[in-house]
């Protein structure tokens, strides 16, 4: 649930922490939304694998 929500926060349209960079560095939210991408591909690959591979959600380390 947080990887799900990590990714909506900086998903454009409704990416709340895009307009909050936007407002504070003074760059169009395009901009900084291009930048974003590499981290959106692995926020994906994250929720992938935590998703399907139920051994690495549910992992408990004594």
């Amino acid at each position: 649930m947080i990887v799900n929500l990590a990714i909506g926060f900086v998903t454009p349209l409704i990416g709340n922490n895009l307009y909050v960079a936007s407002t504070l560095t003074k760059l169009p939210v395009a901009a900084i939304a291009k930048k974003t991408m590499p981290f959106m591909a692995a926020f994906f690959i994250a929720l992938m694998i935590i998703t399907f591979v139920p051994q690495v959600s549910l992992l408990l380390v004594p």
